[in-house]
């Protein structure tokens, strides 16, 4: 979760790619850029065939721009700390410039068992991942 913290990710990937053995890999997660970069988390009433049911959604404004912006990585924490939001594509594309090749992603998402203690929390939203973890290795 460290690489939204960094202003500049270029001359970490390249660092990586010179010391990562033959055959190492690197793994990194982070809150996933299409749904935490410019959104808000929403809760509407739909009527579904006469039941009225809790929907849990995002609702994205921007995305596609480098964006800086301060946020709280933990509710609570007495100070903003600056978040450095990065399009999926300018993400992969640093790494790829470094020389690596993603071999693995996955999108985490909560499960039916977890329950969000906040209305707007990401427990609630079944369906849409908030993470992001990619693996990669150096190309051959």
């Amino acid at each position: 979760m460290a690489m939204m913290d960094m202003v500049e990710i270029d001359s970490m990937l390249f660092a990586l790619s010179r010391i990562l053995k033959r055959k190492g890999r690197f793994v990194f997660s982070l809150m996933h850029p299409c749904f935490n970069s410019g959104s808000k988390l929403t809760l509407e009433e739909e009527d579904r065939a006469g039941e009225i049911v809790e929907v849990y959604a995002v609702k994205v404004a921007k995305y596609l721009g480098l964006a800086a912006e301060k946020g709280l990585g933990i509710i609570g924490q007495p100070v903003p700390q600056y978040y450095f939001y990065r399009p999926l594509h300018a993400l992969f594309n640093a790494c790829f410039r470094a020389g690596f090749v993603m071999d693995g992603i996955k999108e985490p998402g909560f499960g039916p068992q977890d329950v969000g203690t906040r209305w707007f929390s990401w427990a609630n939203l079944k369906e849409i991942p908030p993470v992001l973890v990619a693996r990669l290795r150096l190309s051959e």
